[in-house]
Formats: C-alpha cells, sequence, structure tokens
C-alpha cells in the first residue's frame, strides 16, 4: 500500500457531507487508520471535532462491540493541516475482564497533531441519578437556527465562527434565548449557563460508534465560546482568539445525534489565558447521556498577530 503520509488527503466542504463519511477510515495496518478527508474549520486547521469524532472511530474499531467506549481524553499538541492526510494509531493497553484501555496517537507526516487515551468497558447495572436541565428550555422548533440568526443581523455576525456553523450541512443547531442572548451583554443575575439543540440533520446508521461520534463532532462548536461569552455578547467573541489544548467525552446511555439533543454548557473559570467548559448533553427524555469538558488557551486577536 502506498505511504499515506505521501498522498494528500482531500480537502471537502461538509455544506453536503454527512457524519457518516465525515468518520470514515481507511485501515493501514493492524491497529492504525488513515483519515482521507479533512474540514478545513475556516482558519486553514482541520477542525478538532473531526479529530475527536476519528479518534473514537478508530479505537472502536480495535474492541470487541460489547465493550462500547465510555471515556475518551486527548490533548492536543500541534494543529491539523487540511491538505494533509492524518494517521490514528491505537495501541492496546490492558484488556481485564471487563474493561479494556487503549491508548492513541495522531501523526500527521512528522507531526503530532493529538496524543490520547479511552477506556471501553461493558455495560453494568447499579444506582442512577441525573443532573437536571438548569432551569426550563422549550423544545428547538421555538428556537431559531443559527442561519437563521446570522441572516438576521450579517454585520454582528461578519467574520464570527457562528457564520462557518450556519454553513455546515452535517449540523442543525438551535440557540436558545437568540438573539437576545447572544446579541447583548449580560447582565447582573443573568443565567450565564448556555443551552442549544443539535442534532444531524440527515439520518445516521444504526449504529452506537456512529452516534457516539457525532456527539463528539456536534457539541465540538460552541464549548470554546462559552468561557468569554461570561463576560461579552456572543457576537464580540469573534475577538477572541482560541485552541484547544484538551477534550474529554464520557458517555452514559445510548444516544441519537440525528434525533435533536439539549446542550448546557457552563464555565467554571477563566485565567491565566486558559478557560474551562462543560456540557451536559441530554436525550430526548431530558437525561444526561453525555459529559464532554474542553479547555482553550485565548488570546485577543490583536495580541495575537504575529505570534
Amino acid at each position: 500500500m502506498t505511504n499515506p503520509s505521501k498522498e494528500h488527503a482531500e480537502v471537502v466542504d461538509w455544506a453536503d457531507l454527512d457524519i457518516a463519511r465525515l468518520v470514515s477510515l481507511e485501515s493501514d495496518k493492524p491497529n492504525v487508520f488513515v483519515s482521507r478527508f479533512n474540514e478545513d474549520n475556516g482558519a486553514g486547521r482541520i477542525f478538532g471535532g473531526q479529530i475527536l469524532a476519528q479518534a473514537l472511530a478508530a479505537v472502536s474499531r480495535t474492541v470487541p462491540a460489547e465493550r462500547p467506549i465510555h471515556s475518551l481524553q486527548l490533548t492536543f499538541c500541534n494543529s491539523g493541516k487540511p491538505a494533509r492526510p492524518v494517521r490514528y494509531a491505537v495501541q492496546s493497553l490492558s484488556d481485564g475482564v471487563t474493561t479494556s484501555v487503549r491508548g492513541l496517537r495522531a501523526d500527521q507526516d512528522d507531526r503530532l497533531v493529538c496524543v490520547g487515551n479511552a477506556s471501553c468497558r461493558r455495560l453494568g447495572k447499579a444506582f442512577e441519578h441525573d443532573d437536571p436541565v438548569s432551569r426550563p428550555v422549550s423544545g428547538p422548533e421555538l428556537h431559531v437556527d443559527a442561519a437563521t440568526l446570522v441572516e438576521g443581523d450579517r454585520l454582528a455576525f461578519a467574520g464570527h465562527p457562528l457564520e462557518y456553523i450556519a454553513r455546515k450541512g452535517a449540523i442543525e443547531l438551535r440557540l436558545v434565548d437568540a438573539p437576545r442572548r447572544f446579541l447583548d451583554p449580560l447582565t447582573s443575575g443573568d443565567d450565564r449557563r448556555v443551552h442549544f439543540w443539535v442534532r444531524s440533520p440527515k439520518p445516521l446508521p444504526n449504529d452506537p460508534i456512529m452516534h457516539q461520534c457525532a456527539v463528539a463532532y456536534l457539541t465540538d462548536y460552541i464549548l470554546a465560546h462559552v468561557p468569554p461569552l461570561q463576560i461579552m455578547p456572543y457576537a464580540a467573541t469573534k475577538s477572541v482568539g482560541a485552541a484547544s489544548v484538551n477534550h474529554a467525552l464520557w458517555f452514559y446511555r445510548p444516544l441519537r445525534a440525528d434525533a435533536w439533543l439539549l446542550v448546557e454548557v457552563s464555565s467554571a473559570v477563566a485565567a491565566a489565558g486558559r478557560g474551562l467548559a462543560t456540557a451536559k448533553v441530554y436525550d430526548s427524555q431530558r437525561r444526561v447521556a453525555a459529559v464532554t469538558t474542553q479547555e482553550c488557551v485565548y488570546r485577543t486577536r490583536a495580541s495575537s498577530d504575529g505570534h
């Protein structure tokens, strides 16, 4: 087989592409998988949500189906270049009676993109509880979609990542309490948590790992914007540059990413040029099905020029 590192990847326009193809990987050799399609995030880098989703897909191909992935942690080392394929190498760290642990690294030519680990475990039964949604949130049909919000105020969102989201055919996003929540500054007493509805607009295969990958992809669009949103309106966050340092996911219940999922995001802290966002992903019964965290480094656009 031709060495994938010497080949070019296809930079795709995801406006007409579904998530099932997004996470597709080719086998290179045992426990090594190659991405042949890359999404440009609009800034000349591979969209981090794609790398997160494909890391899940790669690990899933090294464990039995009866041991689904329940956690994944990635640390990002370098940004990926859209025109070059990404190579995911999975290492078996342990295979116990109920649990398998895998290590993962993603490389692009001679650049390390990310490293991480995943835990896969047979389903068990014990006590259950859920953290409820923090406040009443009406259904997705009552909230404006990203494309409509951007179209309603092109000047405010010009150059903002929401413009990029609004063009994506692989994601349908409805922001709760928009446009008031996203165009106006917060005032004392405002709820600083962000809620949004999200789904894949195209049906996905009846494959549990596909839906886990899709959730990783779909939820990655908003988390980085929540820490700066604590002190500025959403439209103003375009002045803040963000780069993901690490990302983690935990899955607790089966879910479908082609059905509406309610996501609640909070930010406990931002300091020392970094900020942390935590999201709870609720299924159709308003139960917590997954939790995800993302830490980013932040710089204002003015200070980041030339550095």
